[in-house]
């Protein structure tokens, strides 16, 4: 299990499509092999803060992930605008129920 979490900070006049754009990224990120859960959720979006949580069943799905076209250009429009991360990754195969 290899999970990516964290929060991302946007300049402010990338958010207004982003919500938009985001919904149809997700829409095909969902779709890839290994992904177990993936959600950009908008916490404040005058502040430009954005949730990051991101599980993949192994380091090599999120590579493959990386390479993805839509992935690409999302980040090719947005990553210009991105101001700060606090992104961690963790890597770990322990898992249970709650």
């Amino acid at each position: 299990m290899f999970m990516i979490i964290g929060q991302m900070t946007m300049a402010k006049e990338a958010m207004g499509s982003y919500a938009e754009d985001v919904q149809s990224l997700i829409n095909d990120v969902v779709k890839e092999d290994g992904c177990e859960y993936y959600s950009l959720t908008v916490q404040d979006e005058e502040a430009g803060l954005i949730s990051v949580t991101e599980i993949w069943s192994d380091e090599d799905a999120l590579n493959v992930h990386l390479k993805q076209p839509w992935v690409q250009a999302f980040n090719e429009k947005y990553m210009s605008h991105l101001k700060s991360h606090s992104l961690k990754i963790y890597d770990g195969d322990y898992v249970r129920d709650f």
